[in-house]
């Protein structure tokens, strides 16, 4: 069974404790000037060394507390980042995903956005134009307004605000927004994905 309790030897005592960012710390004092230091929810210590003086202590104390702060920082920094990019996604209603997914062979799967709601958008799979370019193989693009099958919701995802917007289809598959490569009376051309089939 799994030990859930942390363990502090006979003879240390706490002497920091700051909950906003989980850190709590265990002297010892006398012959030995002993350090034990927890993080967060472990249950093993981040360290637990014997120092040669209290201010060789006092600077390791120090130096961890600014690593976790600075990685709390850079942590909520990124949390606030991936925010503003959710609420900017940038997808609208005529927007296409691609959907790239297969083993032993490439299969790609068009959807258009037919409404968007807050953070999330509505899709619908759509035909593709295809031509074969060699045996079992060859190239598509999207045909809008070939729907195919039933709508499905589908929460909007970024990992920044520069990265493109793209929505989580399954366990084993992700469509990405795809961006036309011209626009021919209102009329967006998509870059053509090649695709290849079982023998």
């Amino acid at each position: 069974m799994r030990n859930t309790e942390r363990y502090i030897p006979e003879g240390y005592e706490l002497a920091w404790n700051d909950e906003n960012l989980g850190i709590q710390v265990y002297y010892k004092e006398g012959a030995v000037i002993g350090g034990l230091c927890f993080v967060g929810k472990a249950v093993n210590p981040t360290w637990h060394y014997r120092f040669k003086s209290a201010e060789q202590r006092m600077a390791e104390v120090t130096k961890t507390f600014k690593d976790v702060s600075d990685r709390l920082e850079r942590k909520n920094q990124a949390k606030a980042s991936k925010a503003v990019a959710l609420a900017n996604h940038g997808v609208v209603v005529g927007d296409v995903f691609r959907c790239s997914w297969g083993y032993d062979q490439t299969n790609i799967d068009y959807y258009e956005v037919i409404a968007v709601t807050g953070k999330s958008a509505t899709i619908c799979r759509i035909g593709c134009i295809s031509e074969e370019t060699g045996f079992l193989q060859g190239n598509s693009v999207p045909q809008l307004g070939a729907f195919i099958g039933k709508p499905k919701k589908k929460l909007i995802q970024k990992r920044s605000v520069d990265s493109e917007a793209y929505l989580t289809m399954n366990s084993y598959s992700t469509a990405f927004k795809m961006q036309p490569v011209a626009v021919i009376e209102n009329k967006p051309i998509f870059e053509s994905s090649h695709w290849t089939a079982y023998a």
